[in-house]
């Protein structure tokens, strides 16, 4: 086996994280999805809370923009998406290979075609546009891949000592990983089920203790909300600093409305069709062929993939949302992984062994999936603009000392609050979404942390911005703000 396909999976990890960085806005973005950036970047920067159910592994981990003495912060977090998701191509790279060898040793065809799989999951439209903005959902990408990776190799492993260190490794990522996207448990139920399929491992052993303790000491990363609750009072969602608080954001108590079981019925097929363009028709054409693979060889996978895809696409279908579509990586990162196993049976197992054939179906079969992939996400990230941090900037550099700005879309706030706080820096300027003085906690941190303004007194049955205008102090400078039309809000 040559030692430079063993690195093929890091050669489509790198020429992935080219393509981020060449399509990648220098800024926040309103753009693919991009609405909550500005909270998220405002956050990390402050150490402070977002929404439900409070994101504190993408918290703590994008830290590491700090790191970067150079550039706008979004622009350091769009960078760290960017690095999130290549290292998923990697990790997808390898899992592929790994499915590929089975209990063998992966060969230099495995490696190659693992590569393929790791490039169409880093080409996913919904994959390549949350890898270039501020958002959680390229490390739950990279959190995803991570246990499938571990699983899959921990699985392989004929020694009970390095099965019991992976075990251990593999729980610590899944307790950190409900702190990067909820997502990241369905990834967690099919991972358990290939960790656990042969039965010749029992639940039982004391390897299986060290992983829970491993898991426990991950989840405990959810102990930052509580312990940063009130620190940062524009950065403070939830107030988590009761027990009941704290249930009500990890739970995402405010969301459990938006699920709705009639709704799941009427979007299933629809979002079907969703996925046949994410993954390209080809693509999920080899992607069901491996599928039909597993049936023959591989049946306890193929029932726990069926699982969870089943559930994926019930919740996802369900869920009364704009901006579901990242929810999907799970059902994507398990039919890139059938995708591999189709291409490497056509490829290397079902056509003669001469090279100039094989070769050339490769060719094929990779032009066949990856072009339209690259077709589809260039198109899409050809259109971002940085308009939300251009807006933000004018809106708090132009507004008059000691002002008041409000505004009714979270969108818009968002942005507002990232510049008056991170890229423009004005303390003296106040930034409300109208709409969130509804809730107690945030009515409540606005008024001790501005008490001239007087916000306690406000009828949370009328936030309309002229009426909290007129329950603001008489002399008190307000700045209203409306929606451009790049402006998008959930």
């Amino acid at each position: 086996m040559s030692r430079l396909a063993r690195l093929a999976p890091v050669a489509a990890g790198l020429l992935m994280l080219a393509f981020y960085l060449a399509t990648m806005p220098h800024g926040l973005t309103w753009d693919l999805g991009g609405a909550d950036g500005g909270e998220l970047a405002t956050g990390v920067y402050t150490l402070g809370l977002v929404h439900p159910p409070g994101y504190p592994t993408y918290l703590l981990l994008a830290q590491a923009a700090r790191l970067v003495p150079v550039a706008s912060f979004a622009w350091k977090l769009n960078v760290f998406s960017a690095l999130c998701a290549a290292g998923a191509v990697v990790l997808v790279g390898y899992t592929a290979s790994r499915v590929i060898a089975g209990d063998g040793r992966a060969s230099t065809p495995a490696f190659l075609t693992g590569a393929l799989a790791g490039l169409a999951f880093g080409l996913i439209e919904v994959v390549w546009t949350q890898a270039i903005i501020t958002e959680v959902y390229a490390l739950a990408a990279l959190v995803c891949a991570a246990l499938l990776w571990l699983a899959f190799h921990a699985d392989a492993t004929p020694d009970d000592r390095a099965f019991t260190r992976r075990l251990a490794a593999f729980g610590l990522v899944a307790g950190l990983g409900p702190g990067s996207h909820y997502m990241v448990g369905l990834v967690m139920l099919f991972a358990v089920g290939v960790l656990f399929r042969r039965g010749h491992r029992p639940l039982a052993r004391r390897g299986n203790l060290l992983a829970l303790l491993a898991f426990l000491l991950g989840l405990a990363v959810f102990a930052y909300l509580p312990l940063r609750a009130g620190a940062v009072p524009l950065s403070n969602w939830g107030d988590p600093d009761t027990p009941a608080r704290f249930v009500q954001v990890v739970t995402a108590a405010d969301y459990a409305g938006r699920f709705r079981p009639g709704l799941a019925a009427a979007r299933l097929a629809p979002l079907i069709g969703v996925l046949v363009r994410q993954l390209s028709l080809p693509g999920m054409a080899l992607a069901l062929l491996g599928l039909s693979v597993w049936w023959d060889t591989r049946r306890p996978l193929l029932v726990a993939a069926a699982i969870t895809i089943t559930l994926n696409l019930v919740l996802v279908a369900g869920y009364d949302s704009a901006d579901t579509l990242p929810y999907l990586y799970p059902t994507l990162l398990l039919l890139v992984l059938t995708l591999a196993e189709a291409v490497y049976r056509v490829v290397f197992t079902w056509l003669p062994e001469q090279r100039w054939a094989r070769g050339l179906a490769a060719a094929g079969l990779a032009a066949l999936v990856l072009a339209p992939l690259a077709v589809r996400g260039a198109n899409t990230t050809a259109r971002v603009t940085t308009e939300a941090d251009a807006f933000g900037r004018e809106v708090v550099s132009s507004a008059p000392p000691n002002s008041v700005i409000l505004s009714e879309d979270e969108a818009l706030s968002f942005a507002i609050r990232y510049a008056a706080v991170v890229s423009v820096g004005r303390a003296d300027v106040v930034p409300i979404d109208t709409r969130l003085l509804a809730l107690d906690w945030f009515r409540r941190d606005m008024a001790e942390a501005y008490p001239a303004l007087g916000l306690d007194a406000v009828d949370p049955s009328a936030l309309d911005v002229a009426s909290v205008q007129r329950a603001l102090p008489p002399g008190v400078p307000v700045v209203i703000v409306t929606p451009p039309a790049a402006a998008t809000g959930d």
